[in-house]
């Protein structure tokens, strides 16, 4: 399997993992659980799949990091506004739970890929 569609999956994988737990302790729901999946599904692949692009064409750290904050602030709002249509209830509400769970994940997914990486 090709590196970089390794390393998606394994991006993927923690983030559903570690969202989902956020989630779940956030909502104490298994539906907002699992409706976490999805969602992650579809924001988590084209963030990772942007930053992979940024790495490998500008290896550019301060455009890395700058990219990874957008990116992640266009995914909470996204994530936010999903979950929001999904459970009816305020977005301020899945705004906070939402930036709660990425929040957590990217501290936690890049402590444990560096320590996978190394």
């Amino acid at each position: 399997m090709n590196e970089g569609v390794a390393l998606l999956i394994r991006a993927l994988l923690l983030t559903v993992v570690i969202e989902g737990i956020v989630i779940y302790i956030a909502t104490r729901s298994v539906k907002w659980l699992l409706f976490s999946i999805p969602v992650n599904g579809l924001t988590n692949p084209i963030l990772n799949l942007c930053l992979m692009l940024v790495s490998i064409y500008s290896g550019s750290t301060i455009l890395y990091i700058t990219v990874l904050i957008v990116l992640e602030l266009a995914a909470v709002a996204a994530e936010a506004a999903l979950y929001r249509a999904f459970s009816g209830i305020g977005f301020r509400n899945c705004l906070l739970r939402s930036a709660a769970a990425n929040g957590t994940s990217v501290v936690l997914g890049f402590i444990i890929m560096h320590f996978m990486l190394a």
